[in-house]
């Protein structure tokens, strides 16, 4: 998995950090002041895994950040949440560069 090969250690958040979007993600919930686990479970879906990117104890839900939405990774999200169907995930993804992954996020819980 090509994902897996650009997974770096990151200094200023303490943990390894798979794509840039993760990155700021992560530096907006601590500049919020929001805990969060990085890549905290791995969820089994019967013919493959899938491992949310962030948990945030303070909602109980999973974020995922997803920068190209690839039919395998459709179908794996669509397997998650018909195996998981009590557990809170949220898909992020950008449109453009200045889009805000955290102002998404938090306009999702809103709704909730």
């Amino acid at each position: 998995n090509n994902a897996y090969t650009i997974a770096r250690y990151d200094e200023k958040l303490g943990h390894i950090i798979r794509s840039n979007w993760e990155r700021e993600f992560a530096e907006d919930l601590i500049g919020l002041g929001i805990d969060y686990i990085y890549e905290p479970k791995r969820f089994d879906l019967k013919d493959c895994y899938f491992t949310p990117d962030f948990y945030l104890p303070e909602f109980n839900c999973y974020v995922e950040i997803v920068g190209v939405f690839r039919s395998k990774k459709i179908e794996k999200l669509n397997k998650f949440k018909k195996i998981y169907s009590d557990t809170e995930l949220f898909v992020l993804t950008k449109i453009n560069k200045k889009d805000s992954l955290i102002q998404k996020f938090m306009t999702q819980m809103e709704v909730m």
